[in-house]
Formats: structure tokens, sequence, C-alpha cells
């Protein structure tokens, strides 16, 4: 009887659709990593900064402090110099260059000492930011766990609806499963049976005291005519039940 297939149809829907929801909600569980997998990203790109900038620090302490030893030798030699001069002037102004060029040295010193100060600072908050990524590890596997935990357990709900759809699907009538099948595909909600829903006393009204249907699903209207078509199976393109 009609009814009966109707009533197979829906039973194969309701399984249909639940399995849909329990896909649906497996492919969402990946999402739930990425405020975890995004925080660790973040801390490693902040510690990767850091350690960029402690490099080029290192680079700027290995460049003064060769500037120093040039201050040095230049020094040496200017001293040198100072001991062979005859005159008072030409030896002033080797003495004023010497003190010039040892104020710039303690100016480069201060400097380097700066920037071992800052690279130490630096180490720390590299140290500190190591711990937090090994913090933020241990939560995105934990989280992954959950993840995995939560798949397999969605998993397990869809393989308990499979059997139940075996079940339903051999006793229906192969047209009304074909039919069933395409249009199920074809729905964004995945829904092929939708209830035909009669107009208000209002509409009656205003369409001489007719009834007025409307599928629910697709608000096609419907006469009486076309639904009773519906239920003798004439129209296969709305599976609907009333």
């Amino acid at each position: 009887m009609l009814k009966d297939e109707i009533k197979q149809g829906l039973q194969l829907q309701e399984i249909d659709l639940t399995i849909r929801k329990y896909v649906e909600e497996r492919e969402r569980k990946p999402l739930d990593l990425a405020a975890p997998v995004e925080k660790l990203r973040e801390i490693e790109k902040e510690t990767e900064e850091l350690r960029a900038r402690i490099k080029t620090m290192k680079a700027e302490v290995h460049g003064a402090e060769t500037s120093l030893k040039d201050f040095d030798d230049k020094v040496g030699k200017m001293i040198i110099q100072s001991n062979t001069v005859k005159k008072n002037e030409e030896y002033q102004a080797i003495m004023r260059e010497i003190n010039a060029m040892k104020a710039e040295k303690s100016i480069t010193e201060d400097k380097i000492l700066e920037y071992y100060g800052r690279i130490e600072e630096a180490d720390l908050a590299v140290k500190a930011k190591e711990g937090e990524i090994g913090k933020a590890k241990e939560e995105l596997d934990l989280r992954k766990r959950e993840v995995a935990a939560a798949v397999a357990e969605i998993d397990r709900k869809i393989d308990g609806e499979k059997p139940k759809r075996d079940v339903v699907t051999p006793a229906m009538d192969k047209k009304l499963l074909s039919v069933y099948e395409r249009i199920a595909s074809a729905k964004e909600d995945g829904a092929a049976f939708s209830e035909a829903v009669e107009s208000l006393e209002e509409e009656k009204k205003r369409n001489g005291g007719k009834s007025v249907f409307m599928c629910r699903s697709c608000m096609v209207e419907l006469s009486p005519q076309d639904v009773h078509l519906l239920k003798l199976r004439v129209f296969r393109q709305h599976l609907s039940l009333r």
C-alpha cells in the first residue's frame, strides 16, 4: 500500500538525515584544532623573531668589538708617532686625536655592554617562549586526542545507523527508492520527503474557499488536485506526505 511505502520512505529519510547529521558533525571536528594550532604557530613565530633579533645583535657586537681592536691599533700607532714629533703643536694635535678616539671607544664599549644586556634578556625570553611552545604542544596533543575520540564516537553512531538502512531499503519499492535517492541527493538538506501544508483560513477565503497547499521544502504552491495526484504517486518530482 502507498501509505506503507511512504512510511518506509520516511523511515529511510530519518535514518539518512541522522547519518547526514553525524557526517557533517564529523567534518566539523577538525575545526576544533584551529585555535590550538594557531596559538602554537603564533608562539613559534614570536620565538623565531626573538632568535633573529639575537642573531642581529650578536652581529652588531662582533662589529663593535672589531672596531675596538682597530681603535687600539690606531691609538698605539699615534702614541708612537707622538714620541717622534718635535713641535709641541703637533704633539698636542696628536693627543687631542687620541683622546677623541678614546672617547669614541668608550661609547662603543657602552654600546657593546648594552647589546650584551639586551641579548641576555632576549635569551631569557626565548627560553620562556620555548616553555610556552611545550605547553601549547601538550594542549594541541590533548585536543587532537579529544577530537580523535569524538570522531571515533561519531563513526560508531554512523555504523549503528547503517544496518537500519540495510533493513529498510530492500523492503521499499524500487522505483520509489530510486526517486527518493535522486531527490535526496539533489537537495541541500538531503530531505526528499516534505510536508504539504494547507493554507490558512484567510488564504482560503481569498481563494474562493478552496484549499491551497504548499510544499514546505521548496515552497511550491499545490492545489488539492496536486496533492491527490501526489498521493496516487503520479507526481514523482514531489514526494509529499499529508
